[in-house]
């Protein structure tokens, strides 16, 4: 190689070294102002987020991490130059050589540097964080001190607030305590006025009593000519006085001499003026008065009363069980309130109810205990009780848990001779076995059953009471198998028959028969046979044959043949015998509407 040669080889070389020092610095400057940049921007961001404290070393670690990243990247960069230039400089000469260790001791001194700024800047950032560190503890502390004055200060005005409230307090509990005496003494001077005209008008009060008395005592005087006007007065004072015993008492006097003089005139004119509330008042309010009570003349005047029409409303059932709840052992006013209640609650479910609701189910029956030889009582009440209990089962119930069934039995046994409590307790126990097994049963087990064929075997020509035996041995063997069985048994089969032959024009013996033949052949196969054995095929026909336009005798007497010949071919052929296949036939054509006689045509096809 000649040496011009090698002299480009070197202006070459040296070029090269040139440019890459070049390159070198402008990186090295890149790097610089990419620090510069990051430390500025490092600081803006110290400077927004000084409260947190915590986020920002974070922040400063990852530029850390992220600075001695960049310069071992730049290590390597350079490194890896300074192999490549080894490399290219083996074949060059020793100057050549001279001159790379010269740069690359310019390098060492570059990198050196670096260090140095890099060591500087990481200090400069200490510092800055020390310095934002100390300012926030010092911005903590001064806080901290002026919550602390706030408090002080907080807590002098609530001192200084509780102290003006207490004196406010005071003042308020001065006030009030100079209102209250002030209040105490105008109520001393009303109370004192008020008690002045109380005594007043006492004295007022008892002086216009004693006038009162002394008026109604010159009319007990009289002995006649009592007038009409005086009468209203009396009344008045009777309503003004109702709990003043000796005004009743005279008042009640009076009007009894009234009634004596021109009796139902005079009556009348009680009742005009409202003078039988006076007298009902007088029997409510005064229970306890055995000179009223025993009294023959007030006896009289009741009954006056409960002849009233005013006493048989809702209103008047209210005061009727007053009465008797008042006044448990005088038998005229049991015997009273007894048909009152029975009047006013025929065909009236309303009535009903009310009576059941205030306790007069258990009156009525408390009635017939306590006055066992009462014919009247016992007549009255079994009256009672046959009309509450009609179609409702309430008061069905009601009768039975009171034991209003046994007082029944009992008052038909007492008196086996009485036609009309025989024909009330029949009814009476006909009622309240409608629709209610539970009612059945208890019939049964006390002998009802019994009582009811005894009396209609007592009694074959009371037409009433046969009726009222056939209806009740209906309703009692309704779907009862050992009801049915103890009717047989009873003969009472045999005792439903003979009323039917006995009374065949009477269309409710008639009808009340077919009813109780039917309901006791049910199911009954016995019951059945003994029915035919007692020709009573023949007397369902009979009837069905007298009666062809009586609906109900029609439908009863075809159930009745239905159950009898119910898988018994005997009692068919009868039927068949007795023509009872046509008169069904007529039933059905007589009556269309009736959905249960039109059920009776497949009865014929199976016949």
């Amino acid at each position: 190689m000649n040496k011009s040669s090698q002299f480009q080889n070197e202006n070459e070389n040296e070029n090269q070294n040139e440019n890459e020092n070049q390159n070198q610095n402008e990186n090295q400057n890149q790097f610089e102002n990419q620090n510069r940049n990051q430390n500025q921007n490092e600081f803006e961001n110290q400077n927004q987020n000084q409260n947190q404290n915590q986020n920002q070393n974070e922040n400063q670690n990852q530029n850390q991490n992220q600075n001695q990243n960049q310069n071992e990247n730049q290590n390597q960069n350079e490194n890896e130059n300074q192999n490549q230039n080894q490399n290219q400089n083996q074949n060059q000469n020793e100057n050549q050589n001279q001159f790379e260790n010269q740069n690359q001791n310019q390098n060492q001194n570059q990198n050196e540097n670096e260090n140095e700024n890099q060591n500087q800047n990481e200090n400069e950032n200490q510092n800055q964080f020390e310095n934002e560190n100390q300012n926030q503890n010092q911005n903590q502390f001064e806080n901290e001190n002026q919550n602390e004055n706030q408090n002080e200060n907080q807590f002098e005005n609530q001192n200084q607030n509780q102290n003006e409230n207490q004196n406010q307090n005071q003042n308020q509990n001065q006030n009030q305590n100079q209102n209250q005496n002030q209040n105490e003494n105008e109520n001393e001077n009303e109370n004192q006025n008020e008690n002045e005209n109380e005594n007043q008008n006492e004295n007022v009060e008892k002086n216009r009593l004693e006038m009162e008395q002394t008026i109604l005592q010159n009319f007990v005087n009289k002995t006649s000519n009592i007038d009409e006007k005086s009468i209203e007065e009396i009344i008045k004072l009777m309503e003004k006085y109702p709990n003043n015993e000796n005004i009743q008492e005279k008042g009640f006097i009076i009007l009894q001499k009234f009634i004596q003089e021109k009796n139902q005139e005079n009556r009348d004119k009680i009742r005009e003026l409202e003078g039988i509330e006076a007298i009902i008042k007088l029997m409510i309010n005064i229970p306890n008065n055995e000179d009223i009570e025993n009294n023959d003349e007030y006896k009289e005047l009741m009954n006056t009363a409960f002849q009233d029409q005013q006493i048989k409303t809702p209103k008047g059932i209210e005061t009727i069980i007053k009465l008797m709840n008042n006044f448990p052992n005088n038998e005229n006013i049991q015997e009273n309130g007894c048909e009152i209640l029975a009047d006013t609650s025929f065909d009236n479910k309303k009535n009903q109810n009310e009576i059941r609701i205030l306790k007069g189910i258990e009156l009525i029956i408390k009635s017939m205990n306590n006055f066992p030889n009462n014919e009247v009582i016992q007549y009255q009440g079994c009256g009672a009780l046959w009309s509450i209990s009609n179609d409702n089962q309430k008061n069905q119930n009601e009768i039975r848990i009171l034991k209003g069934i046994e007082s029944i039995i009992k008052s038909m046994n007492n008196f086996p001779n009485n036609e009309d409590i025989q024909y009330q307790g029949c009814g009476a126990l006909w009622n309240i076995s409608n629709d209610n097994k539970k009612n059945q049963n208890e019939i049964r087990i006390l002998k009802g059953i019994e009582t009811i064929i005894k009396l209609m075997n007592n009694f074959p020509n009371n037409e009433n009471i046969q009726e009222n035996g056939c209806g009740a041995l209906w309703s009692i063997s309704n779907d009862n198998q050992k009801n049915q069985n103890e009717i047989r048994i009873l003969k009472g089969i045999e005792s439903i028959i003979k009323s039917m032959n006995n009374f065949p024009n009477n269309e409710d013996i008639q009808y009340q028969g077919c009813g109780a033949l039917w309901n006791i052949s049910n199911d009954n196969k016995k019951n059945q046979n003994e029915i035919r054995i007692l020709k009573g095929i023949e007397s369902i026909i009979k009837s069905m044959n007298n009666f062809p336009n009586n609906e109900n005798i029609q439908e009863n007497g075809c159930e009745a043949l239905l159950n009898i010949s119910n898988d018994n071919k005997k009692n068919q052929e009868i039927i068949k015998t007795l023509n009872g296949i046509n008169i069904i036939k007529k039933a059905i054509e007589n009556f269309p509407d009736n959905e249960n006689i039109q059920e009776k045509i497949n009865f014929i096809d199976e016949i």
